[in-house]
């Protein structure tokens, strides 16, 4: 089996996966997945407006992805959600509250409980909000 066919076999398996365990939240109108593949924001698998889903596993975006909660790993150029609980992975992190760590060049989270390693990292309810390198909340 050829990289190429492995690639797109993975993707399917991940698509139907996603698919067939996404589940109502009680009481609202929240989904959760385990996997969720976005190219740019609301173009994403599964497919929904994005305030519609929580991704307990793995996020990837190809350009920018957004969601309202991920808890688990985020990877992809831009990454933009309103609760993390996990690991962002890409150029551009952005997070609301983020607990869990963020790597890229550049990183935001208006609060944090965790660690920032970029070129630029800003947690904004901090008093010294912006580092370069490595920035940390607790």
């Amino acid at each position: 089996m050829n990289k190429k066919s492995f690639v797109i076999g993975a993707a399917l398996v991940a698509v139907v996966f996603s698919s067939s365990f996404s589940a109502k939240a009680e009481g609202g109108s929240v989904r959760k997945t385990p996997f969720m593949l976005s190219l740019v924001d609301p173009l994403a698998l599964p497919s929904s407006a994005w305030a519609d889903w929580d991704v307990t596993g793995i996020r990837l975006n190809t350009l920018y992805g957004n969601c309202r909660s991920l808890t688990g790993l985020d990877i992809g150029l831009y990454n933009s959600c309103s609760q993390l609980k996990g690991w962002q992975i890409g150029v551009i992190n952005e997070a609301t509250v983020m607990k869990g760590l963020q790597t890229g060049l550049i990183n935001y989270a208006n609060s944090a409980m965790g660690v920032q390693i970029g070129l630029v990292n800003v947690i904004a309810d901090k008093d010294w909000a912006f580092l370069p390198i490595v920035n940390a909340s607790f």
